[in-house]
């Protein structure tokens, strides 16, 4: 089954959410690390139990970093991907913004790729809240008439196939 346009950015919308939320958990875990057994802090116990019990959090908070590193890895595939339809394969001069226009392939991107409020695209891209909507509104059905980037957006459903 074919992705349109809008359900792709979306979930690349999901993603920098989940990326954001994935780098904010990895941030508190490391501070918490710190604080349990890293950055030189050496238990002063008798015995090894209470040394085991810190090294068992340890390692626990290693292998929760570990999953977040993971998801977010695939959470940045996915922007990635965005990029490449808006912007090309260099993420800099193709895609969209050469094909058609720099200024629906910025919005898509503030939208989607950085997950900001309709207000913060406005304030970003220099247009009005409506014209951003728009502006996303309009693109999205231009790439899906064109089946622009059809290939990146549709990856999933391609290597199902193959």
């Amino acid at each position: 089954m074919r992705v349109t346009a809008r359900e792709f950015f979306e979930r690349v919308r999901a993603a920098a959410l989940d990326a954001d939320k994935c780098k904010q958990q990895i941030d508190e875990l490391d501070s918490r690390l710190h604080v349990i057994g890293g950055g030189g802090f050496e238990p002063r116990v008798s015995g090894n139990v209470e040394a085991d019990k810190i090294g068992r959090r340890v390692a626990s908070y290693l292998d929760r970093k570990a999953k977040l590193d993971a998801r977010a890895a695939e959470d940045w595939e996915l922007i990635d991907r965005a990029c490449m339809v808006l912007y090309g394969d260099d993420q800099i001069s193709g895609g969209l913004c050469k094909v058609k226009s720099g200024e629906w392939a910025d919005t898509l991107w503030w939208r989607f790729c950085a997950a900001d409020t309709w207000d913060g695209v406005a304030r970003a891209t220099g247009s009005s809240k409506r014209q951003c909507q728009e502006s996303c509104g309009w693109a999205m059905l231009w790439i899906d008439k064109n089946k622009f980037a059809d290939r990146i957006i549709n990856m999933e459903h391609y290597a199902e196939q193959v």
